[in-house]
């Protein structure tokens, strides 16, 4: 299942106040890859379309609590991750997914 064609970008900004934690943080991302055989069968291999996914993620920290909030996949593109899967038709992608953390640091430090 190796692609001929992968690539990847991403943009990392940070804004806060000079001499303190980055108050926010936002990164985001896109992976490429390019069409590639569903087996490794060289007579008759099904092959697969290529697929781009975008990622992003946004983290605000006020004093010692932190919050992140990410989208995986933005455009829910359908895609072929792997092949291990028992009918010869490989396992989906993670569809469009949606998070949120909260990090607290208790203490000093």
């Amino acid at each position: 299942m190796s692609p001929r064609h992968i690539a990847g970008a991403g943009v990392t900004l940070r804004f806060g106040r000079s001499g303190r934690a980055d108050n926010v943080v936002w990164t985001t991302g896109v992976a490429f890859v390019g069409e590639r055989p569903l087996r490794d069968n060289v007579i008759d291999p099904q092959i697969l379309p290529s697929y781009t996914l975008f990622n992003t993620a946004v983290s605000f920290r006020l004093a010692d609590a932190q919050l992140v909030l990410a989208a995986t996949n933005l455009t829910d593109q359908y895609y072929i991750a792997d092949d291990f899967s028992s009918q010869n038709a490989g396992n989906p992608g993670i569809p469009r997914r949606f998070t949120a953390q909260i990090r607290y640091s208790f203490g000093r430090r």
